[in-house]
């Protein structure tokens, strides 16, 4: 069965092709136009593609990629909790993907000079990116080995996804599930603030299934600097 993702390389095939085609038949500057547009188009389609697969990976599956014995909405919302929010790891990615894929696109294009600066000025531009989306997330009070890490978030993340990407990866072997405002809580390090009203005891308190607010609506912004507080600390 077709899918969105297959969809998407026939299309960018296609494109390059064209364009590669119609750079050979003319001249001058318009010539330089079709070679600059062969370069930039498929980073601009790499940027589109990461970013999708980012927010809403769930459009890149086609309907018969979807388990039958799982609902949509569940699968939907498993694949967003699942999706990384470390930056390294998130990066390491991106970076990863663009210095395999961009070489050989635009090898028949430009000089091997050029191309490396292309990938160079493409992983930078996406790692500024990231950045600009991310918060600090202090665990040196955990003890668990780990004093900082910086967390990807965007304005479709919720608080579930945060606080249950973050137990994962860093807090399981420290407190249980479903323990947070209980056992531990998110600190904002410049205002001592503490969100302590959110997670799954406050879905519990309010009827609902899950914390499902956009992580603004609680306050927690990029470029905030946080700690995790075990609630024995006081």
């Amino acid at each position: 069965m077709l899918n969105p993702l297959w969809i998407i390389s026939l299309f960018l095939g296609i494109a390059e092709t064209t364009l590669g085609v119609a750079a050979t038949q003319v001249t001058g500057w318009i010539q330089g136009l079709f070679a600059v547009s062969a370069t930039m188009f498929p980073l601009l389609v790499s940027a589109a593609f990461f970013a999708t697969l980012w927010k809403k990976p769930e459009v890149l599956y086609a309907p018969g990629d979807f388990p039958e014995h799982v609902p949509v909405p569940e699968f939907v919302h498993g694949i967003h909790r699942s999706v990384p929010g470390n930056l390294e790891e998130v990066g390491s990615v991106v970076r990863d993907t663009l210095e395999s894929v961009l070489p050989g696109i635009l090898a028949s294009r430009v000089s091997p000079d050029a191309v490396e600066e292309v990938v160079n000025e493409a992983v930078a531009s996406a790692q500024t990116d990231l950045e600009n989306r991310t918060i600090k997330i202090d665990l040196s009070r955990v003890g668990i080995g780990v004093n900082q890490v910086e967390w990807l978030i965007d304005r479709k993340m919720t608080v579930d996804n945060l606080l249950d990407s973050l137990w994962l990866v860093h807090l399981k072997q420290v407190v249980p599930t479903y323990a947070y405002s209980e056992q531990w809580v998110l600190m904002e390090c410049q205002t001592k603030k503490v969100f302590d009203q959110m997670g799954s005891r406050w879905a519990e308190r309010h009827s609902l299934k899950n914390d499902d607010r956009p992580l603004e609506a609680v306050g927690i912004l990029p470029g905030m600097e946080l700690a995790v507080v075990l609630t024995s600390e006081g």
